[in-house]
This record gives C-alpha cells, structure tokens and sequence, in this order.
C-alpha cells in the first residue's frame, strides 16, 4: 500500500510539474522559393501549445524571442531569439487576484512572482503570467494578432 501511494503521489506531482511549465521552445522552418523562415513558440510539456502570434517580444525565466514582421519576398517571420531585456524588479508583492487569475498587468516584475511566469509585450499592453494565465490575459484583452507577413 505505502508502495501505491508513494508511486500515485510521485505521478501527481510529476504530472503537476509539467502541467505549469513555462519554458519557451523555439522552432524554425524554412520553406518556399524565395525562402521565407517561420520562427514558432511552443510551451514545453504542454502537448505543442503554440504561442499565438500576439506579442512582439516574450521572454521566459532563460529566453527572449522577438516578433519579426517580414516586409520582402524572403526573410524571417515570427518569433527569433533576442538578447533579453532587463526586468525592472518591483517592491510590492503580488496580490491574490493576481495569483488566482495567473497574469498581471505591469512593466515592473511584483515582488514574490513565481519564476516561471513569462514576460510579454503586446497590443494590450506589458504583462506577467504563467502557461495558463497566457491563455486567459489573451482571452481577456484580446490583443491585436501580428501579421507574419507585412505585404499583404
């Protein structure tokens, strides 16, 4: 019995774990003649959930992408590696709503912010928010999508 227990809580916290994932996967391709490179977003350990293509720089705990609008024939489009920015660390901690909802408002980083919630800028404004707060603050503000290709 302490032998299921132990597998079964192993599994819980292991399953948890991946479930609150925010780490950024980059992935490139190149297609077409002229060649055009399309640069996604992923989040790690969310079964290939895609960034949707609302923010024009998004940064993680370790990386930052900025979003590239192709004006020529050929070229890169989406999301690139970037030096990322310096975060501005703030004094006042977050509150409850804030952690209840998983994204806030601000270009400052609130104080006790869990590590591994992204920065992003967008249409909307600066947010902070984890793999799950992403999807909310987009469904909330609605910000403006990018579009990949800037001649049409």
């Amino acid at each position: 019995m302490t032998r299921i227990f132990s597998l079964s809580f192993f599994l819980v916290v292991f399953l948890h774990a991946n479930e609150v994932s925010s780490i950024l996967v980059h992935k490139s391709t190149i297609t077409g003649d002229p060649a055009v490179e399309s640069g996604d977003l992923y989040l790690q350990g969310k079964a290939g959930l895609k960034i949707p293509d609302v923010f024009s720089y998004i940064a993680d705990n370790k990386s930052g992408f900025k979003f590239i609008q192709r004006d020529t024939a050929s070229g890169k489009e989406g999301f690139f590696p970037v030096d990322s920015v310096t975060i501005q660390q703030g004094t006042t901690p977050i509150n409850d709503e804030q952690m209840r909802d998983e994204f806030y408002q601000s270009r400052v980083r609130l104080a006790n912010t869990p590590e591994d919630w992204m920065y992003g800028v967008c249409s909307a404004g600066t947010f902070f928010f984890s793999a799950r707060g992403l999807f909310r603050l987009v469904h909330k503000y609605k910000p403006l999508k990018i579009n990949r290709n800037a001649l049409r």
